[in-house]
């Protein structure tokens, strides 16, 4: 894979090969775990369910370290630690503590799970210039490549993405979406949500 390929790819369209590479990683380490709701949260951020910021700090809700914090017996105790504002019902809380309790230790997935935030979240309420001004933004990707790697895990196929890059899109949708790039779809990405 050239990582320079994705010079090309908008923002959704990285934060989407993203989530295709947490979403292997945990299917190869976790097999038996049901991703299936972690997955929707994460491909919020690219599908235009809802706001890109939203889409982000409801991710950052439920990071493994975080929502299993022993700190965190309870729904207010969680909520009081965000500032009483939370982007998960205490219903989600709860899902989502015991879901990702026997991740709550894994700093791979923790990192991958960062980068997917990272990766719009360096542009949030920015009008954004071609990404080849912004050269170090790739490493994200490159640092997801090689975790995949050294777990001896396949890599997405990112040429599925090739119908998001901004050389695809036309004129109309370059004035409406600009870097940020077309919504994406889980449908076909996902191995979770289908």
């Amino acid at each position: 894979m050239n990582i320079e390929d994705f010079n090309d790819f908008p923002i959704r369209a990285r934060a989407a090969y993203a989530i295709m590479c947490c979403e292997r990683y945990v299917a190869a380490v976790y097999p038996k775990l049901d991703f299936r709701r972690v997955a929707s949260v994460m491909w919020q951020i690219t599908d235009g369910s809802d706001y890109i910021d939203s889409a982000l700090y409801r991710l950052v809700d439920i990071y493994p370290s975080y929502i299993c914090s022993y700190e965190y017996d309870n729904y207010e105790s969680f909520c009081k630690e965000g500032g009483g504002y939370t982007r998960i019902t205490e219903d989600e809380f709860v899902f989502f503590k015991q879901l990702l309790d026997p991740c709550k230790e894994d700093a791979v997935l923790e990192s991958i799970m960062r980068t997917i935030f990272e990766i719009p979240m360096h542009f949030e309420g920015c009008t954004i210039e071609p990404l080849t001004k912004y050269p170090d933004l790739l490493n994200d990707l490159r640092e997801i490549n090689d975790i995949l790697e050294q777990h001896q895990i396949e890599l997405p196929d990112y040429s599925i993405l090739a119908p998001y890059a901004v050389s695809n899109m036309s004129k109309d949708e370059f004035k409406r979406f600009d870097w940020w790039g077309k919504f994406i779809q889980p449908q076909g990405l996902s191995i979770y949500l289908k």
